[in-house]
């Protein structure tokens, strides 16, 4: 899937904001025949692309919405995992179900636009998967430990789906950003369950996060990461992208494990 992108068609989940907005606009500019989703398209101005009704938690809504595509133009050429939640709150202050909604998005929600489109892949015999991680995935952030597990899960995910669906010609990649200027803090999800002895160091740490988040570059960095990943002749595994990238996998590789995070406690003033 390399040279003219002409006429190529692309789904990209979670377009209404953020990356996923960023992404199909930079996509479409390129010549890709361009499918965003949001869960209510109705409220989205959009003329770059085409917008469908995907809630990626239910299996029904992603039948429905790979199916409308489908009818419309009888092929998927490119999927771009972008739906993602986070969440902020303590290990201890967090529900199961709110647990399994991050999970829901997070994890099974790319597994489920996955498993739609690539029938239709494999049928002609080629098809490009970009699942977009996080950083966060190298490392267990603090207060936001199940956002890490979801992006470390999805890491994985790729890995093991890349080998298997690779004979039937399509690829598999991993984008993973670290703090961008989207939305995100905007909507980052908080837990009901709030305990006294984290409430100074969580709201710290989240504050720091949300700050970093607002600060950070703009998301058409990540596009045309995105963009590069689908282009690319022999595309890598994982493609990581931020202006914490140099110092995070240089400390992840050399130094031991009690420095690294000693280093995200004082990062997040988790410790005061």
């Amino acid at each position: 899937m390399t040279g003219n992108s002409e006429g190529r068609v692309v789904l990209v989940t979670g377009a209404s904001s953020g990356f996923g907005r960023e992404t199909a606009a930079l996509l479409a500019e390129r010549g890709w025949r361009v499918y965003g989703t949001s869960r209510r398209p109705s409220g989205c101005e959009e003329s770059r692309f085409d917008l469908l009704e995907l809630d990626v938690t239910s299996e029904r809504s992603v039948t429905d919405c790979v199916g409308e595509l489908l009818e419309r133009e009888g092929r998927v050429d490119a999927l771009v995992n972008n739906a993602g939640v986070v969440m902020g709150g303590a290990l201890e202050e967090t529900s199961d179900d709110e647990a399994l909604a991050l999970l829901q998005v997070n994890l099974l929600g790319p597994a489920r636009v996955a498993r739609a489109v690539l029938p239709a892949m494999r049928s002609a015999g080629r098809g490009r998967i970009v699942n977009v991680g996080s950083l966060a995935s190298m490392v267990g952030l603090p207060f936001q430990a199940w956002y890490s597990a979801s992006k470390a899960g999805l890491a994985l995910f790729s890995e093991g789906l890349r080998q298997e669906v690779r004979a039937q010609g399509v690829w598999v990649s991993l984008v993973e950003p670290g703090d961008f200027a989207t939305e995100i803090s905007d909507h980052r999800l908080s837990v009901d369950k709030r305990l006294d002895v984290y409430a100074a160091a969580r709201e710290r740490a989240v504050a720091v996060m949300a700050a970093d988040e607002r600060s950070g570059p703009a998301p058409v960095v990540v596009a045309r990461m995105v963009a590069r990943a689908l282009s690319d002749r022999r595309p890598r595994h994982c493609y990581r992208v931020g202006r914490e990238v140099p110092w995070l996998t240089a400390a992840m590789a050399l130094l031991p494990a009690r420095f690294t995070e000693a280093a995200v406690r004082r990062l997040y003033r988790v410790d005061g």
